[in-house]
């Protein structure tokens, strides 16, 4: 394991980017010193050929120019090439760690779009808490390169993992968190296969499909049918004679045939599929070989993926080479002179049917375990990712999963999203099962945020990431959100019963919920879309309602009196947030610390608002 670095993350990113700044610029350099030497050498090699062919006595010296220009030509060539991949590679890390300083920044214009779109089921709640989207926890922590990786990251985000997993994922993380350099090859090397849009999802296809002799048996016995024929002509021909072997010869081309125009079409077609493949895949064998050397490097990661993916049976690139092999059988009938050599085993011997038990025998070995390899590729790429914000925030806990406990505790809950310098940490407690945490305060004191950092954390938490906290402790649970409800004119759905559907689905997960995998529900504002009166109401029968199953949440509200409401006073533990006013300036300033209080909120800023934007004249 690569030994743990006292540099911090922002010293070593800026650092980093500044070595990569001047190689881009030295290689640049080298670039443009070669393009003018191509020229100066391309015009003396011209110049030299002109006056070699114009001038008789100058031919010899002429012509021993324009050889030594045009091998000079060809070495600027070589040197200007390798000096332009090294700018490539120079601006790719660059990239890399411009985009790293603006993780720890927030600085979401600079970082790449998210790249994934949830589906539709799943976005009632990662759109509540911001997983995906402009400025999300995806786009956070998304460092992945290919689309395997990125749905794997992404799936961790919305489907928890179980405690004994996560407790293997956070061990393997917290090695991968301190291999910088390895992390960053892979971000280089998916770089580049994400440039060329190799996709290995055909070739996983190929790989777990029947071979292409499962519904040809018979067919199989044909090509070594032909090579016993071939042998057995031969002899008859040594103890017979050569009328004998003519027959036998001549039945022999004939039955070959046959089999040729009625399925050497179809071989050919399957081959130039496998091989367009193989050719995109073979691309993923320099990522293959880091995760070799990370497994190697790192014990705690080849102990998480044995656990998470099972034994995949792909010692080093052994079975690469075995197809790369059968491929190149394959292409015989391309390479030129060798192509000969094709055309005459092709009747004599039915090559391409050896060729293609050769490849069925390999799938039949190794098929089943090629989505294996890809699922640990995928894994390490969104490791990698999380791993990131191990590296960047290392004050960030990782938090406890106890099946046991039954209640979400947290010391110090910050949201993940906010940047260090601006964020405000909160102990905060959710639950047992039975109350409620009632979160209070007026206008922008912090009350959604406080609901959404509990929601992120969790997320955090469940795909085995650190938390921004400086302890968590929380029972394995399933999220239920309340926050951004929208009308939709297309089904006719107001606000208010678009809200009510979205509780109703609340519920119904409380419900469901177990002592094994309890809900964490997060309700902000809700049923805003009636009078107060019947908001109060309704909103203390949801409250007590899901008290009575296996689930803890919260709820922000403005109103207080549910604090003391008959239906849940009893469960209710009630919170708040507050403000401040000070003369600023520019007049009257409002101020808050966003910090959490017991007890419900005793001020209200809405005139002061109204006040401050001159609308209480």
């Amino acid at each position: 394991m690569a030994a743990p670095s006292t540099e911090s993350a922002r010293s070593y990113y800026q650092r980093r980017e500044g070595e990569c700044r001047a190689r881009e610029t030295r290689a640049a350099r080298r670039v443009r010193r070669c393009a003018r030497w191509r020229l100066l050498l391309f015009l003396v090699g011209v110049s030299a050929l002109v006056a070699a062919l114009s001038t008789p006595h100058l031919f010899h010296a002429g012509m021993a120019v324009v050889v030594v220009s045009t091998v000079a030509f060809v070495v600027a060539a070589g040197v200007q090439e390798r000096a332009e991949r090294d700018r490539v590679r120079a601006e790719r890390l660059r990239t890399w760690y411009r985009r790293s300083l603006a993780r720890l920044e927030r600085d979401w214009k600079e970082l790449p779009p998210s790249r994934y779109t949830p589906p539709e089921n799943d976005a009632w709640w990662a759109d509540d808490l911001d997983l995906f989207g402009s400025g999300s926890l995806f786009q956070l922590v998304e460092n992945t390169q290919t689309p395997l990786g990125r749905e794997r990251l992404a799936r961790w985000l919305l489907e928890p993992a179980e405690p004994p997993e996560i407790k293997h994922r956070q061990a393997a993380l917290d090695a991968l968190a301190a291999d910088r350099r390895l992390r960053e090859a892979m971000f280089e090397r998916g770089a580049e296969l994400a440039a060329s849009l190799a996709d290995p999802k055909h070739f996983l296809n190929w790989a777990t499909s029947p071979t292409w002799y499962a519904r040809r048996r018979w067919l199989k016995w044909i090509a070594p049918a032909s090579v016993i024929g071939l042998l057995s002509t031969t002899l008859v021909a040594v103890l017979i004679g050569p009328d004998a072997w003519i027959v036998a010869a001549g039945f022999l081309l004939v039955s070959n045939v046959f089999c040729l125009l009625g399925w050497g079409a179809s071989l050919v077609a399957t081959f130039d599929r496998v091989q367009s493949r193989f050719q995109e895949v073979s691309q993923y064998r320099t990522l293959f070989d880091m995760l070799d050397a990370a497994v190697e490097r790192h014990p705690a990661l080849g102990h998480w993926l044995t656990h998470h993916v099972g034994e995949s049976f792909r010692q080093s690139d052994g079975p690469w080479k075995e197809l790369q092999r059968i491929m190149a059988l394959n292409t015989l009938r391309y390479a030129g002179l060798l192509s000969i050599a094709h055309t005459l085993l092709q009747p004599l011997l039915l090559w391409d049917f050896h060729v293609m038990r050769w490849l069925d025998r390999w799938k039949t070995k190794y098929g089943r375990f090629v989505p294996l390899w890809f699922e640990e590729l995928a894994s390490l790429e969104a490791l990698a990712s999380l791993a990131v914000l191990r590296h960047d925030h290392p004050d960030w806990a990782f938090p406890c999963l106890d099946a046991a406990t039954d209640r979400w505790q947290g010391e110090g809950v910050g949201h993940p999203l906010i940047a260090d310098g601006q964020r405000v940490g909160n102990d905060v407690t959710v639950g047992p099962p039975g109350t409620v945490l009632l979160v209070t305060g007026s206008n922008m004191s912090g009350k959604s945020t406080l609901l959404r950092a509990i929601g992120v954390n969790t997320v955090l938490a469940q795909a085995g990431a650190p938390v921004c906290a400086k302890a968590l402790t929380l029972p394995p649970v399933r999220i239920a959100t309340s926050m951004r409800v929208r009308d939709s004119i297309e089904e006719g759905t107001s606000f208010y019963l678009a809200e009510l559907k979205r509780l109703k689905r609340v519920v119904s997960m409380a419900k469901r919920a177990t002592d094994e995998r309890r809900l964490l529900y997060l309700l902000d504002e809700i049923l805003q879309g009636t009078n107060s009166r019947e908001r109060h109401i309704a909103v203390a029968h949801v409250l007590a309602t899901l008290t009575r199953y296996p689930a803890i949440g919260a709820i922000s509200t403005h109103d207080v009196e549910l604090a003391s409401s008959p239906l849940v006073a009893d469960a209710v533990r009630a919170v708040h947030f507050r403000e401040s006013f000070r003369e600023g300036p520019n007049g009257r300033e409002m101020v808050f610390d966003y910090r959490l209080r017991e007890g419900v909120a005793t001020t209200t800023n809405a005139w002061v608002l109204l006040e401050m934007v001159g609308l209480a004249d």
